[in-house]
């Protein structure tokens, strides 16, 4: 059946062969374990041994690689449809299996007399042709994807009746077969699927009754009673007691980690394994350990026997990747399996024989590409800008994200916040904050979901992700490391160039520095799209009071930092004796980047200076209202949202004489040299005398400049290259 598999797989693959490297990452996670084990023969001593155990293992090489490069046919409908042929199957054998146990009359001796479940499960072995480990494995699947039917199909009379009875069928091949980690895992998953999935009140009672019905077959059930009490003394026992199956597992676990302490990183090679077990159970005294040749029976502590630490490191890894997997896309059916086998190695080792091996590399590769099924198509949006002060850049984040969600369902918000101000689908992801949680969190989580494509609207993007497309609004930490920390700096000097080099595109906001990008990180100019900043929505909006005292003021809008330059304009207003308007400074005290302590201290003394930090939308709008004008004189910028935001509210504003200034907004704005406080004061004057050239001015910017620099024409932009399939 296996080759069968393969061979069908092989023909999808010449068909219509998916050659995109998207999800790549978990296939090869799921091949080194096998390939260490490969590579283990290479310093075996017994290598027919080997090669034998080698074939047994060979499909949890060939399944990954054949879903892999078919997973483009995976949809829930695959998912629902497997599951459904799979649990039939498993349903029609457990039934056979109870329907021959309970006819010829074996049932009920068998479980009065003393020792009667061995009986059980070598009857049970031979009509179903499975070992009763393999047989509770695959019954425990099927009844998780029962649960999960039922769980879907709430209310649905036939999808009920039809579901207990396989329920019924299920758990009593389950029973028969009394395979202990398997029943235990099954009884504790299926609960906690269950119990999730209802209300408190209903929650409680399952689990009340849940507990009243395990306690009372074990008490009641003989077999079940037997196993338990076996259990216990194994548990309790000093010594090992070679006729308690349980007491003799624990002897298994002795003689393997005491093999392992001799070969600790490489392991003794999978030809030898069993033969070095063998030894170790002969030195103990472990007769019926040898006689049978009992393997690890721990599928992780095999790995660790055969090929070193690195293979269970790797093997252990990919069980907790799985499981991750599971829960970011909330799939409850892929969790219950997962864990379910991720708990059945520790007391097994299911990969010893090929319907383990066949079993695990199906369904643990099968899940992974079904779950990702519902994110095909999606964008991802880097939320980290909502746990940040508002600024220049989180305004237009917020800004294009708005309207990219309203554009298409297929955004979804990812932040490490609860609270998401946007409509549409959003996930808050845990744990950490700020880089971080975008360095690490946030690549891990989009992986989890399989890779979809991640917009980064802020500057900064995940390092190790492939799927970026990058917003960097300037160079300015290249143009002068001065204005920054030196920790920023170093931070981006390292990030920068890197997630800009392996971006799919990159977005800017002017062409000043869409050139600026191109020299100082030698970008081909083809790979960067200028999508401009624009009016926010607070703008238009009715007029209300502005927190600060009536008077006429300049504003000057923009944390403080060195870049932004207030101290020029605080200097200027300080030694301003009778200056004819006030100056309201709006803006945080420490930007990310730099902290003007000496600038915040001058203004806090100053009676014609007035500080506002962190101003809400309403607040802001009312001091646009409310100013007689507006002051902008950074250094270096990659746009300037303060300035087109003042021409939306019609007001006249004063800019530095920089080139971007120059590009987007010659002929609208008033322009001082920032080397002459003088020649500022001169133009403040000039300003407030020629208010009907400035509104002339302004209104034609009104005209002109808002139809070109618009947040709506950005995300357009943006959404075209997001929806490219070439990207």
């Amino acid at each position: 059946m296996a080759i069968i598999f393969v061979v069908l797989q092989l023909v999808l693959i010449i068909w219509e062969l998916d050659r995109k490297g998207q999800g790549m990452w978990f296939m090869l996670l799921q091949l080194i374990p096998v390939f260490l084990l490969i590579t283990s023969l290479l310093y075996s001593q017994n290598i027919d041994s080997g090669l034998k155990k080698l074939e047994t293992n060979v499909m949890m090489l060939l399944i990954p690689i054949m879903l892999f490069l078919n997973r483009r046919f995976f949809t829930a409908e695959t998912q629902r449809k497997t599951m459904l042929f799979f649990i039939g199957v498993a349903v029609v054998v457990s039934a056979r299996v109870l329907f021959q146990v309970i006819v010829t009359g074996k049932l009920i001796p068998v479980i009065q007399m003393e020792g009667g479940y061995y009986l059980i499960r070598t009857f049970l072995e031979k009509k179903s042709g499975f070992h009763p480990t393999y047989f509770s494995l695959i019954l425990a699947i099927a009844l998780f994807g029962v649960i999960a039917i039922l769980l879907k199909k709430k209310g649905r009379i036939l999808y009920q009746t039809l579901g207990v009875g396989c329920i019924v069928a299920l758990s009593g091949g389950l029973l028969l077969a009394m395979s202990k980690m398997i029943l235990a895992s099954t009884l504790m998953i299926g609960a906690v699927t269950v119990v999730v999935s209802l209300n408190r009140k209903q929650a409680l009672i399952v689990s009340v009754v849940s507990v009243i019905v395990i306690i009372f077959s074990v008490l009641a059930i003989k077999p079940l009673k037997e196993r338990s009490t076996e259990l216990l003394q194994a548990i309790f026992q000093e010594k090992v007691d070679q006729q308690n199956p349980d007491s003799m597992r624990r002897g298994v676990y002795q003689s393997t980690f005491a093999v392992i302490s001799e070969h600790p990183v490489f392991g003794v090679g999978i030809g030898d394994a069993q033969e070095k077990l063998n030894a170790e159970y002969d030195k103990r005294g472990f007769e019926l350990a040898k006689k049978q040749n009992f393997n690890s029976h721990n599928s992780y502590l095999n790995f660790w026997l055969t090929s070193g630490i690195t293979s269970i490191v790797f093997f252990t890894l990919l069980q907790f990747i799985q499981i991750g997997i599971a829960i970011a896309n909330r799939n409850k059916l892929h969790f219950a399996v997962t864990t379910l086998l991720s708990l059945s190695f520790l007391t097994e080792n299911v990969l010893s024989r090929q319907d383990g091996v066949f079993t695990y590399a199906f369904f643990s590769t099968f899940f992974v590409y079904s779950s990702w099924v519902k994110y095909q198509g999606k964008l991802a949006i880097n939320g980290k800008f909502l746990s940040q002060p508002l600024t220049g850049v989180q305004r237009f984040a917020q800004e294009i994200t708005r309207r990219l969600v309203s554009k298409s369902s297929s955004y979804m918000m990812v932040a490490p916040v609860v609270a998401i101000p946007y409509s549409g689908r959003h996930v808050s992801v845990k744990p950490f904050s700020e880089t971080i949680w975008e360095q690490v969190t946030l690549p891990i989580y989009l992986r989890f979901i399989g890779s979809p494509p991640l917009l980064n609207l802020c500057n900064t993007a995940p390092l190790c992700y492939n799927g970026n497309i990058v917003t960097l609004h300037d160079a300015a930490f290249k143009e002068n490391p001065m204005w920054f920390s030196s920790q920023f700096v170093n931070w981006y000097n390292f990030l920068i160039p890197r997630i800009l080099k392996r971006s799919k595109a990159v977005f800017t906001v002017s062409q000043f520095s869409k050139r600026e990008l191109v020299k100082h990180f030698q970008l081909p100019a083809e790979k960067i799209t200028v999508t401009y900043n624009g009016i926010p929505d607070f703008v238009g909006e009715e007029k209300v009071q502005p927190p600060v005292n009536q008077g006429n003021y300049l504003l000057m809008v923009g944390s403080f930092s060195k870049r932004k330059n207030q101290e020029y304009v605080i200097n200027c207003f300080l030694k301003w004796e009778n200056a004819p308007v006030n100056l309201v400074l709006v803006g945080a005290e420490v930007e990310l980047l730099q902290k003007e302590d000496h600038v915040v201290e001058q203004v806090k003394t100053s009676s014609c200076i007035q500080h506002i930090q962190n101003a809400t939308d309403q607040e802001l709008m009312g001091l646009y209202q409310n100013a007689v004008g507006c002051i902008y004189t950074p250094y270096y910028e990659g746009f300037g949202i303060p300035v087109l935001e003042a021409l939306a509210f019609k007001k006249p504003i004063i800019v530095s004489d920089i080139p971007v200034f120059r590009e987007l907004f010659e002929g609208y704005v008033t322009f001082v040299r920032l080397d002459d406080e003088d020649h500022l004061r001169d133009t403040i004057r000039q300003l407030l005398n020629n208010q009907s050239h400035n509104n002339k001015s302004i209104a034609t910017a009104n005209s002109d400049l808002f139809s070109k620099y618009s947040y709506g024409v950005s995300a357009s932009i943006i959404h075209e290259k997001m929806t490219n399939n070439n990207l």
